[in-house]
């Protein structure tokens, strides 16, 4: 497979319906990724501004678009969904009737961009854009004890938070800590020892919290969630495909501020799409419909 196809759009079918994509509709995809989303969207002759905070990956998928979609009415942003209002009308694009937020990464991004999210003796970085105000090495090297263990006790309920926040304290005494590998082999070390074993790799909550702590997910997606309620038109929808617990807490809770404006709705993968791709077993979709 090659690098711009390496990342499947999860629930797209149930995506296309919850939109109902027809010609003049408008809708933006926040998280473009490589475009899986988008070029569905635009097969349909829907009109679609489309948003990524990694240069790398606007390039790419520009590239592949402009291709596939030669005609398609498209336009392609390097940006942060958390400013996804003023995007949309710095580009006159509003009102829409539907935004998108698929919240996962790519496979490309742990198999090819070299930025130290997988276990692999790569840089500890983890930055989706250059713009990110801090590296993953950074917070593993500079964090208190009690920093570390609240990241990866309360972003990812890591059970073994503490001791590996120790370990992590008095390993970067020695030398820091630099690498993917590194850390992973340190954190795997912990589980050894507390005799824990995990579906997982052990390393996988810890990597997890600090990629979110390095680019304030979670502080971006609830500023991004609140702008893109006030983008839609009268039964328009926000989709929000989530991956895991701390993300889609946050989903849920927002919801239920909102329920007295918006009708919400819970969607599930289908047992055929998990069996077909192993990363939407964990995958959710929220729906929030405006009345």
């Amino acid at each position: 497979m090659s690098d711009d196809r390496e990342h499947i759009p999860v629930l797209l079918k149930e995506v296309l319906a919850e939109f109902d994509p027809e010609k003049k509709k408008k809708f933006i995809d926040a998280t473009l990724g490589f475009g899986g989303h988008t070029e569905e969207l635009l097969k349909r002759e829907s009109s679609v501004l489309s948003i990524d905070w990694d240069p790398e990956v606007v390039e790419k998928t520009k590239k592949r678009l402009s291709i596939c979609c030669p005609e398609a009415s498209l336009s392609v942003v390097n940006g942060n969904f958390r400013n996804l209002k003023e995007i949309a009308r710095r580009n006159s694009f509003c009102p829409v009737d539907g935004v998108l937020f698929d919240l996962g990464i790519s496979r490309w991004h742990y198999k090819k961009a070299e930025r130290g999210f997988s276990f692999e003796d790569e840089s500890l970085d983890m930055r989706i854009s250059p713009e990110a105000k801090q590296t993953a090495a950074e917070i593993v090297n500079s964090y208190s004890l009690k920093e570390l263990d609240e990241l990866f006790s309360k972003l990812v309920q890591e059970k073994l938070a503490k001791p590996i926040a120790k370990t992590l304290v008095r390993a970067r005494g020695l030398e820091p800590i630099k690498s993917g590998k590194k850390l992973a082999d340190l954190i795997e070390q912990v589980y050894q020892n507390k005799h824990e074993k995990t579906v997982y790799h052990p390393a996988t909550k810890v990597f997890l919290a600090l990629r979110m702590e390095v680019n304030q997910e979670l502080k971006s997606l609830e500023k991004g969630l609140a702008e893109s309620l006030e983008l839609l038109e009268k039964g328009g929808k926000t989709l929000v495909i989530t991956f895991h617990s701390g993300e889609d807490r946050l989903v849920k809770l927002f919801g239920r501020k909102i329920k007295d404006r918006f009708n919400t709705k819970l969607v599930f993968p289908t047992d055929e799409e998990v069996a077909n791709n192993r990363l939407a077993r964990s995958a959710k979709l929220r729906v929030f419909e405006k009345l």
